[in-house]
């Protein structure tokens, strides 16, 4: 994709290694921005804009953090929360988002919250490493 070449990149995933480290090396020339829970995520979204959203949907956050988001205090957050949050804050919203997540459930969920709003494609992580 020509977008990502230059883009602004923002990876949003709860595993260190080896997912942020392949972002790493296939985007070596990118400005990137790594986040690994909710919260993070949607503090950098806030402060920072971002031409790509690399979005995984199974975070593992407790849902610790500063802030509460609606109903959701004491839950899980997924990137399906992080995905409603955009919706509903859609001048946030980068252009395009690739939902890398394992969990086809979880991606097209995702997927379904943002469609309309931005660009946006499932592509699980172990097809993203294949392609690249």
């Amino acid at each position: 994709m020509k977008i990502l070449e230059t883009a602004r990149l923002l990876i949003v995933d709860d595993q260190q290694d080896p997912r942020h480290d392949w972002f790493a090396r296939k985007f070596p020339d990118n400005p990137r921005t790594h986040v690994l829970k909710f919260h993070d995520a949607i503090d950098t979204l806030t402060e920072h804009t971002f031409d790509v959203l690399f979005l995984d949907h199974d975070l593992n956050d407790d849902g610790s953090g500063d802030i509460e988001v609606g109903a959701y205090r004491n839950h899980e957050f997924t990137g399906a929360d992080i995905a409603s949050w955009l919706t509903r804050n859609l001048e946030r919203l980068p252009p395009l988002v690739i939902v890398h997540s394992v969990n086809p459930s979880g991606a097209q969920s995702c997927c379904k919250i943002l469609e309309g709003h931005c660009e946006v494609m499932a592509i699980p992580f172990s097809s993203l490493i294949v392609a690249g």
